[in-house]
Parts: structure tokens; C-alpha cells; sequence
């Protein structure tokens, strides 16, 4: 997983028969991640890298997830990180992406008036449109799913097209 944070999804990934590596940039993230990993007597490979320059050969991974780093990211990167979690997945991979989503426009509004005026009040996140960076990317949906609440998700499972 890309920008792993705590680890959560790299503990539900690792399985004797899997090989998992978890990635993010903060020491403290890959801190918590492996200690996790520990306690639940799994391994997953940790790195220490930007999702913006990913340290892999391209084509390396059959699946590739990042959960709620896009959010975070300056709007100029996500066209940088969608590239290199393409790059890395291999032909006819899947990519599986989950982004933060508000449950209606009002909602939103208020996010993004929170996040320009004190983006620390609302964890340096806010939703982010990824149509347009997908249509130019090569991927294809296979899967669109959304997680409602009052901060929800939606959850893209991505086909990296083949050679």
C-alpha cells in the first residue's frame, strides 16, 4: 500500500502467501505500521518514500491500493502520484483507491472553507475529483463502490491496461 499510515490495511494484506510492501513517507507512520504488523505476528516490507517517486521497477505489483493519501496531496501532485501508482502496477493490474467523500454539497462547502482557512482543523484532507486524471491515465474502472457517512469514501478498483 501506498501511503500506509498506521498500517490497518497492510495487516487485513499480509498473508503467508502474500508478499505486501507498505510505503509512506513519515518515520512515524512506518513506526506505527510496523508495530501492528508485529502484534499480529505478520510481514509486510516497509519503505520509507514518496508516493510522488516511488523506489520500484515498473510494473512490479499485481495490485496496488492507497487508501485516503490523494486527499492529502497539493492538487499539482496527483497527476505525479496517479502516474507512479500506475507505473508500478503490472499490465492488467488493478489499482485499488479509496478518497474521502462528503455526503452532499453543502457538506463540502463547509469542508473546503474549513481546509483554505485551517487546513490543520480538518486533518490537511478534503475531497478530491479523480475523473479526469483516470480518463487520461489509461486505467479503467472496474469497480466504483461508496462508503456513506459523514465523512464517507468511494472506493475505485482501477485496471492498468495491458502492455
Amino acid at each position: 500500500g501506498v501511503g500506509l499510515g498506521a498500517g490497518c490495511g497492510s495487516v487485513q494484506l499480509a498473508r503467508p502467501t502474500r508478499r505486501v510492501v507498505g510505503v509512506d513517507l513519515p518515520r512515524q507512520m512506518l513506526g506505527l505500521a510496523a508495530n501492528r504488523l508485529r502484534a499480529e505476528h505478520l510481514e509486510a516490507r516497509l519503505a520509507r518514500a514518496s508516493a510522488l517517486r516511488l523506489p520500484f521497477r515498473s510494473n512490479r505489483f499485481d495490485a496496488v491500493l492507497s487508501t485516503f493519501l490523494l486527499d492529502l496531496l497539493p492538487e499539482a501532485d496527483l497527476p505525479v502520484a496517479l502516474a507512479e501508482l500506475t507505473r508500478v502496477a503490472a499490465a492488467g493490474g488493478r489499482l485499488v483507491l479509496a478518497i474521502m467523500e462528503l455526503p452532499n454539497k453543502l457538506a463540502e462547502r463547509a469542508w473546503m472553507a474549513a481546509y483554505r482557512a485551517a487546513p490543520e482543523l480538518v486533518g490537511r484532507c478534503r475531497p478530491v475529483e479523480l475523473d479526469g486524471y483516470l480518463s487520461a491515465s489509461g486505467l479503467r474502472i472496474l469497480r466504483e463502490e461508496h462508503v456513506s457517512g459523514l465523512i464517507g469514501a468511494r472506493l475505485l478498483t482501477l485496471m492498468k491496461a495491458r502492455g
